[in-house]
């Protein structure tokens, strides 16, 4: 299991036993400057530069906007009907024929509402449902807060970790190409061996592959961190 998903287990672990998580401030405001500013603000650059953050934000209005819609659903099958008679047609009041010289007099306009009871009935169950969706959607976002976070920062601790080897395998690499170069000139003189020869020259071979190797470990956790944060490191800080 990666090093990030313990800690964002732990993390959600900690925060369901403390319940007293504000999640506004897991992503700091811009204007944050306390001792871990540098890591507060690559995670909000995380936040705020990668696209699929946007859509947990989005979910959370688009399920905001159904309670509304849920609201006015019993509207949907609401019918208006508007009838127009002989009156309204100008062609005078109609006659009975059942009754010689009787005439009919009706409303020149009839108009009704109907409604679905269908939809009267199921309207408030509708709005609990799409006010569970509201909840849903918060928590996943305030998820991929805490998800984003606990990348971010593993990441960077990567990075530093990486370039802290980094400068041990320089050092050693300029020691023992010190002691390369020594060797070598005694050998020259014949002050050392050729197994001393060989041996310092096996142990500058080995430490510059390490060296080497080191080098594009700290290149790659560089830019796995970039990946994250959207822009270049040294442009956030």
């Amino acid at each position: 299991m990666k090093i990030a998903n313990v800690f964002f287990m732990l993390l959600l672990t900690s925060v369901s036993m403390a319940q007293t998580v504000d999640y506004n401030k897991i992503i700091t405001p811009k204007e944050y400057d306390g001792d871990n500013a540098v890591e507060e603000k690559l995670v909000r650059l995380a936040w705020q530069n990668h696209p699929m953050n946007e859509t947990y934000q989005d979910q959370v209005e688009i399920a905001e906007k159904n309670v509304s819609l849920s609201k006015w659903g019993w509207t949907k099958n609401m019918r208006a009907v508007y009838n127009i008679n002989d009156n309204t047609l100008g062609s005078g009041p109609a006659q009975d024929p059942n009754a010689t010289g009787r005439l009919l007099a009706y409303p020149k306009y009839n108009i009704a509402l109907g409604v679905s009871l269908g939809d009267i009935i199921t309207t408030p169950t509708s709005i609990k449902i799409a006010k569970k969706e509201v909840t849903i959607a918060g928590q996943m976002l305030n998820a991929q807060k805490l998800k984003v976070r606990a990348e971010v920062l593993e990441q960077y601790y990567n990075y530093q970790l990486a370039n802290q080897l980094l400068q041990i395998r320089t050092e050693e690499n300029e020691d023992t190409y010190a002691n390369f170069l020594t060797i070598s000139e005694k050998f020259k003189i014949g002050e050392a061996t050729l197994d001393e020869y060989n041996k310092i020259t096996n142990s500058y071979s080995i430490v510059r592959a390490t060296l080497l190797q080191q080098e594009m470990q700290a290149k790659i956790e560089k830019a796995r961190l970039e990946s994250y944060i959207g822009v270049s490191l040294e442009s956030a800080l």
